[in-house]
């Protein structure tokens, strides 16, 4: 077991942080990540049951819209160094 489990405090603010806010936020970050790169992979070695399961949960616990973790080609007027 670990810490957190071992300590219902830590362990259920752990699981309240992983639905609302910023918890949520990376959470469907990260299963967006994971789907694009597991669906990207060939046959027979693609694992469509855990791709299955990822887009279920996804779906239905951490559905931050998409259009959020979508990469464009937008380029950067001034750099960062010079940024106030």
């Amino acid at each position: 077991m670990t810490e957190a489990t071992n300590h219902p405090t830590i362990y259920y603010d752990a699981l309240d942080n992983a639905v609302i806010g910023r918890g949520h936020y990376i959470l469907s970050q990260a299963l967006h990540i994971a789907i694009t790169q597991l669906e990207s992979v060939d046959d027979p070695y693609k694992e469509e049951s855990n791709i299955a399961d990822m887009k279920y949960f996804r779906k239905n616990i951490w559905n931050f819209p998409e259009e959020a973790f979508m990469r464009t080609d937008m380029k950067l007027e001034v750099p960062l160094d010079r940024r106030e």
